[in-house]
């Protein structure tokens, strides 16, 4: 819960997630597959990207697109596995608006790169 609660509070400072010591963590990574969908608005891109950076997590490969109003993106993350809830948590309570929806790890044999 602490790292939900600091995660939170990264996002609210000027400097985001770049400004912030990073977390430490030897847990093995493993990629992940997450949408968000919802309401198109300023800087809803770059508070998804810190909200990724704030839990050591590396996006490997992103798409995005609108449709009329309504903003989705789709993510290949590289995040410890310990932390795959863990992001899921962070993104609903930073994006309350957003629909967020987290896929299942990439087994390791379709695993690339």
């Amino acid at each position: 819960m602490a790292l939900l609660a600091r995660a939170a509070r990264l996002l609210a400072r000027p400097g985001g997630a770049r400004s912030a010591p990073a977390f430490s963590t030897a847990a093995k990574k493993a990629p992940l597959v997450m949408s968000v969908t919802g309401p198109d608005r300023k800087g809803l891109l770059a508070d998804v990207f810190k909200i990724i950076s704030s839990v050591e997590g590396r996006v490997r490969e992103s798409h995005s697109f609108n449709l009329g109003p309504v903003f989705s993106i789709g993510l290949l993350i590289d995040l410890a596995e310990d932390r795959h809830e863990l992001i899921s948590s962070v993104m609903e309570t930073a994006i309350p608006t957003h629909n967020v929806r987290p896929g299942a790890s990439v087994p390791s044999r379709e695993r690339s790169g």
